[in-house]
């Protein structure tokens, strides 16, 4: 059983490592165009297809209010 529970968690530290990489890639190229982060990764998140508010909201994990606002601050960037 303890050889399982090992597995189980190289699987979580490697999800964990990635997404600290992928956030990582986010912050980088957001800042090559004078972006935050949030708006680079608004940005990638819909570049296949348009999403609602709620959709989009539930993918990243914010309220819709913080999604207008984000929304605008992106607008108004250009």
């Amino acid at each position: 059983m303890a050889k399982a529970e090992t597995g189980r968690m190289g699987v979580v530290t490697a999800l964990v490592r990635s997404s600290f990489l992928v956030n990582a890639v986010y912050a980088q190229v957001s800042r090559a165009y004078g972006l935050p982060p949030q708006q680079g990764q608004l940005l990638c998140v819909l570049m296949p297809q348009p999403y609602g508010m709620s959709e989009l909201g539930a993918m990243l994990g914010l309220a819709k209010s913080s999604l207008t606002g984000l929304g605008g601050a992106g607008r108004a960037h250009g």
